[in-house]
């Protein structure tokens, strides 16, 4: 079969899903999550803080919040996994496990990192969520603090 057949063929398909996927009302569809089979493996991002020189930064304290709502986020951990995350400078900032409270989801987290009292690095991040999975869609992981 030639590529051009195959080209035509695929391009047929993709119409036709979009066609038959697309709802007859026009309000917005429900994705029902309970009908989703979703994979096991966990995404999870992280932001990694360096300092001028490229050495890890040892935050005392992070935040995560919900840069509307103003819902605390925050990934607590336990003090071996705070001391891998200090040392490392690798600090969790959401992941697939945070989930959407519905089936899709935008939502804008905003991260600081606190040295004693003062916070070093904020930094805002945009979030999609559906069923299964999360992605960083706006926004650097990795950063620079300028102590």
């Amino acid at each position: 079969m030639s590529s051009r057949k195959r080209l035509h063929i695929g391009f047929g398909l993709a119409v036709a899903l979009l066609v038959f996927s697309c709802s007859d009302d026009n309000g917005p569809t429900e994705l029902d999550c309970s009908a989703v089979s979703c994979p096991a493996a966990v995404t999870a991002h992280n932001v990694t803080l360096k300092d001028t020189s490229g050495a890890a930064v040892s935050l005392d304290s992070f935040s995560v919040t919900d840069g509307d709502t103003k819902e605390e986020l925050t990934k607590r951990l336990d003090s071996a996994s705070y001391r891998i995350a200090q040392n490392t400078g690798t600090y969790p900032l959401y992941d697939d496990l945070s989930g959407p409270s519905g089936p899709v989801e935008r939502r804008t987290l905003v991260f600081i990192g606190f040295i004693g009292q003062q916070a070093v690095i904020t930094a805002q991040y945009e979030v999609f969520s559906d069923c299964c999975s999360s992605s960083i869609t706006n926004g650097t992981l990795d950063l620079v603090v300028s102590k």
